[in-house]
């Protein structure tokens, strides 16, 4: 959605969430930006992949709310490097940088502080509020092609082509978005309707989806001054655990008995989340009875070690991760080295067939064993779903979950200038 700032003739772009930002040296290192091109249009953006062949392969991809599509422009501070960027991703943090390999190929790697690490960001001689990204070892330009979904680079010779050209995009940070309200109760609530609403029926014993609860727990930090989600740390007192980050969770798993939960990326008071036996035995499975899945936010099993520095090796990353309660791996962790682990006897076949087990008993609640024809949701179609009673509902929540923010002039708690809207209207317009 934009706010544009509509005068009786010509509209006139008011700085908003989605402005681009121009010139390079106006990009921020404390913020992300999504990263798109003229040549694919501003609903595709640069996102990283996560599974073999392609695990931390740069592709452009449509947009949503992923990590790998959120991109950090670090500048390299020393004397000699100065005009040069890192760009690292949300997802795999600021230790992996877009990297040059195999003469035009791009991917993350390590940062080493080779020079096919520097990129320069240059304003765009083509289109007004876009951007080329060059390599600094021969100035190549970052470019799609073939599917318009891989990226490569080409040669600074000849005149760019759209898909040379790059916009950077302000996204807003942190996940306050992701949640009704900062009021444990109110929170609490919410989930226990909406969790009932996306999974219960009355006419049927099995689950309608297999829902689950994100991200457990404390994960109140995106990026700020320099720190990232996937390194930070919440330093959290009993007290506050109980009466504000854990009712949610409570009432979720608990009260809605919800299929499983999703870890989060943070440490809280020095232990993971993925590793934390306390937090996923003694309170999400034993105190709250969770019979499902818990499963890491995606890269998050590889982060005990790779920004937490937890463990040493690989397999006691596994080992602190399966003891503690992770049953189900977002990313090809487990897939990669349980096998080792479990070889040299840091972990058995019991902890993996209790994994399994819990993995199974949400599929066991959707039906997923038993015969097709007994499985009511399994015959719906579209036009049970898509019902007219179901558009008026959305239409309704939709209508009474609107929020009006006063825009004093003192305060400013939105990003418009009072003194630039004199005698200009304000509309909002999106996509359809």
């Amino acid at each position: 959605i934009s706010i544009i700032a509509e005068p009786s003739t010509v509209p006139t772009p008011v700085v908003a969430e989605w402005t681009p930002i121009m010139p390079a040296s106006y990009l921020s290192s404390t913020v992300c930006y999504r990263l798109s091109n003229h040549f694919n249009g501003l609903y595709r953006s640069i996102d990283i992949e996560n599974v073999e062949p392609y695990k931390n392969t740069p592709r452009m991809k449509p947009n949503g709310k992923y990590t790998g599509q959120c991109w950090y422009i670090t500048p390299i501070k020393d004397i000699e490097n100065k005009g040069y960027y890192y760009l690292s991703t949300a997802f795999r943090g600021k230790d992996m940088v877009l990297d040059r390999y195999q003469t035009s190929a791009v991917r993350l790697q390590p940062i080493d502080g080779t020079l096919t690490q520097h990129w320069k960001i240059v304003p765009s001689s083509d289109y007004t509020g876009y951007f080329y990204i060059k390599s600094r070892t021969d100035g190549a330009r970052l470019d799609v092609y073939q599917t318009n979904t891989d990226l490569r680079l080409i040669s600074d010779d000849g005149k760019p082509t759209t898909g040379q050209n790059w916009k950077f995009t302000k996204l807003p940070p942190g996940r306050g978005q992701e949640t009704p309200g900062e009021d444990p109760y109110l929170t609490s609530q919410y989930v226990y309707s909406i969790i009932n609403g996306l999974q219960n029926d009355d006419d049927s014993k099995y689950l309608k989806i297999a829902a689950s609860c994100k991200h457990f727990n404390a994960y109140d930090l995106e990026n700020w001054n320099g720190t990232d989600c996937f390194s930070f740390n919440a330093v959290v007192t009993d007290q506050d655990l109980v009466e504000t980050y854990l009712p949610p969770f409570e009432t979720c798993i608990r009260d809605a008995r919800v299929a499983g939960i999703m870890r989060s990326h943070n440490a809280i008071n020095g232990i993971p989340s993925c590793a934390n036996k306390f937090h996923l035995r003694t309170l999400a499975r034993h105190a709250y009875h969770l019979n499902g899945f818990i499963v890491s936010d995606c890269g998050a099993i590889d982060n005990i070690m790779g920004t937490h520095h937890y463990t040493l090796t690989v397999q006691d990353i596994v080992v602190v991760a399966l003891h503690a309660g992770t049953s189900l791996d977002c990313g090809d962790f487990y897939s990669k080295h349980s096998k080792e682990a479990l070889i040299n006897g840091t972990i058995s076949e019991q902890n993996i067939d209790k994994a399994l087990q819990w993995n199974s008993e949400t599929l066991l609640r959707l039906g997923w064993f038993d015969p097709p024809e007994q499985q009511v949701y399994r015959q719906y179609t579209k036009e049970q779903v898509n019902t007219k009673k179901v558009q008026q509902l959305a239409l309704k929540s939709a209508q009474e979950s609107i929020v009006l923010l006063k825009n004093n002039n003192d305060l400013q708690q939105l990003p418009i200038n009072l003194n630039k809207l004199s005698g200009k209207r304000i509309g909002l317009l999106a996509q359809l």
